[in-house]
């Protein structure tokens, strides 16, 4: 399967409006997307690895809350589909 993890940092690091629904393997979340952890690419990683995504209206908190973390964190490799609501652009990767 192609990696399309360095797309979706692309698209959405030039986004003005950043929102996305992922769907996941066993869920639909949307939010923005806040942090990252990049793969290795002499491992043979893919661009990230994992995201982390929080609701829209949590974007500056940076995953952290008063009761803990807040939002998901996934693999590149659990994303099903993702849209991206600026230009309604649906992506399926799987």
């Amino acid at each position: 399967m192609q990696d399309m993890s360095r797309f979706i940092f692309e698209k959405v690091s030039a986004a003005f409006n950043d929102e996305v629904t992922v769907k996941l393997k066993n869920q639909c979340i949307t939010g923005v997307l806040i942090a990252f952890t990049p793969g290795n690419a002499e491992m043979n990683e893919t661009f990230i690895i994992k995201w982390h995504l929080v609701p829209t209206h949590e974007r500056y908190t940076f995953g952290r809350g008063a009761l803990g973390s807040t939002g998901i964190t996934f693999l590149q490799s659990e994303i099903e589909s993702i849209f991206f609501k600026e230009d309604n652009f649906y992506l399926h990767l799987i």
